[in-house]
């Protein structure tokens, strides 16, 4: 990409002062995207769902299995707050399955906290989808709260509880508690 560069700004220091303006408004944008069509094959030839080597077969992949549901585009967010500090602790799940904790509040951190398995994310999927996250209704937050929080693509769902006169759905309670002790373990 630098040789490119170079090779660019030398064709136009070397032509008048009316071509460089010309050169520099086709020829650089032509380069870029010359150069961005060249790496996105490149980048795109690994599957980002699993950590072989381009053309490799992988146990996987012999059997038509991939590593991540191919429906599996969602996000999952897990956590609580509320109190007298009003501070948040929430988990994010991603597709690829790298857990991130976001603290609000004193002190306030994003920190990874581990890389899920394809079967614990495929379990989780499964669940979400059986629970219908994307689609529940269920607002009722307490003082001290818990949340899912379930988004794909366009849709962003979330569900609170707290409030003990209005306790979540036992599922979904179990949901979330199995999700916790998935990322953070038994406390």
């Amino acid at each position: 990409m630098v040789l490119i560069n170079r090779f660019v700004c030398r064709i136009a220091a070397a032509m008048p002062e009316n071509r460089q303006r010309y050169a520099l408004k086709w020829l650089l944008p032509a380069s870029l995207l010359a150069i961005v069509c060249w790496l996105l094959p490149v980048s795109c030839s690994r599957n980002p769902n699993n950590n072989s080597t381009p053309g490799k077969a992988t146990p996987e992949t012999e059997t038509g299995k991939t590593n991540l549901p191919a429906t599996f585009t969602a996000t999952l967010t897990v956590g609580s707050g509320g109190g007298f500090t009003g501070a948040t602790v929430r988990y994010v799940i991603p597709p690829d399955g790298k857990v991130t904790r976001i603290r609000t509040k004193v002190p306030q951190d994003t920190t990874f906290i581990k890389q899920l398995t394809t079967k614990e994310l495929t379990a989780l999927q499964q669940d979400a989808q059986r629970l219908r996250l994307n689609q529940m209704t269920f607002n009722f937050p307490g003082n001290l709260y818990y949340f899912i929080t379930y988004a794909d693509k366009d849709l962003t769902n979330t569900i609170t509880w707290g409030d003990r006169s209005n306790p979540a759905p036992p599922d979904v309670q179990d949901y979330y508690n199995r999700v916790m002790t998935l990322v953070i373990g038994e406390e």
